[in-house]
């Protein structure tokens, strides 16, 4: 039998975000993200990780050695800042209402929404820099806040973070593509 774990893996290496797309979740179709939505990212504030699986070791009173251990798969999150406040932005991620106080001297539109947490159900593609490779997340689930943490130096951004759910097609939770 030939060996699978070779070398010629490390030329398979995504770096780098050049897309990232939202979809309304349904069936993932060759079109799916031809007009999806597109988010822009401050850069390097997305965070694509999975923690660590537990462990829970199975031991007989008779031995020190366990006989046996079960896995659980970690908490995985993809989390991100985007840097605007525009209505648009605003009102996919937040619940909106109308505006209701007058516009203020000098100031002409406004938006208003309220604190409370609105998820977001998204398919998500991910194209690396080179456009060559992109994953994807059949079913996520997004909610936002706002983060403000440098008034000086970063722009007000609305923070998200996202789980990838199980995909109900039994199809794989996070699909890789390459060209």
């Amino acid at each position: 039998m030939a060996a699978t774990l070779t070398k010629a893996a490390l030329d398979k290496v995504f770096v780098g975000i050049s897309k990232i797309q939202l979809a309304p979740v349904g069936a993932l179709a060759v079109t799916t993200f031809d007009t999806a939505d597109e988010i822009f990212t401050v850069k390097d504030s997305v965070n694509f990780s999975q923690a660590q699986p537990s462990k829970t070791e199975i031991k007989v009173d008779q031995f020190s050695a366990p006989i046996a251990a079960t896995y659980e798969a970690g908490e995985f999150s993809l989390t991100g800042s985007i840097p605007s406040i525009a209505k648009e932005i605003l009102a996919y991620f937040f619940k909106t209402n109308a505006a209701t106080n007058p516009a203020i001297t000098g100031f002409t539109k406004s938006t208003a929404i309220d604190l409370e947490n609105k998820i977001i159900n998204a398919m998500v593609k991910i194209t690396n820099a080179a456009g060559d490779m992109a994953i994807v997340i059949p079913r996520c689930e997004f909610i936002a806040n706002f983060d403000w943490s440098s008034t000086s130096s970063n722009a007000f951004a609305v923070a998200f973070t996202a789980t990838p759910k199980m995909n109900p097609d039994g199809k794989g939770d996070v699909l890789f593509y390459e060209k």
